[in-house]
């Protein structure tokens, strides 16, 4: 390679370099993610379904401080107290996945599968849902 090419490939190279350096934050700033919107749908032993609403509200107020909550609701089926839906919105996948592996970790989700029918295979159905613009 001669001494002109290398020069000019060197410049280059700065100018990227400057050009990704300064354009990442602006980057970063305009790219706005959206919040995650996630329902769990769970069957409840109904024997037990006053025992899991009272565990549910205890725990409930982790679940709110988590890092990424925005929201977190408790539904519970007027004609059936059996059946339960959680309603929440998270900032993003990631936090939402790291709440679902704190609460494994720290042995949560055994004290909670405990309470569904059929265990977590057949008491409990999961979505990620995407909001419509308005």
């Amino acid at each position: 390679m001669n001494r002109e090419s290398n020069i000019f490939l060197k410049a280059v190279a700065s100018l990227v370099a400057t050009v990704c350096l300064f354009a990442q934050p602006a980057l970063a700033d305009e790219v706005k993610q959206e919040p995650v919107y996630s329902t769990n749908e769970l069957r409840i032993d109904p024997a037990r379904a006053e025992e899991f609403h009272a565990f549910m509200k205890e725990a409930a107020v982790d679940t709110r401080a988590f890092d990424g909550n925005q929201y977190f609701a408790i539904l519970v089926d007027e004609m059936d107290p059996g059946r339960v839906i959680f309603y929440q919105i998270w900032e993003s996948k990631a936090h939402h996945a790291a709440y679902r592996a704190w609460r494994n970790e720290t042995g949560f989700g055994a004290l909670f599968f405990d309470f569904l029918v059929g265990g977590p295979t057949e008491g409990m159905e999961s979505h990620y849902y995407t909001k419509l613009s308005d």
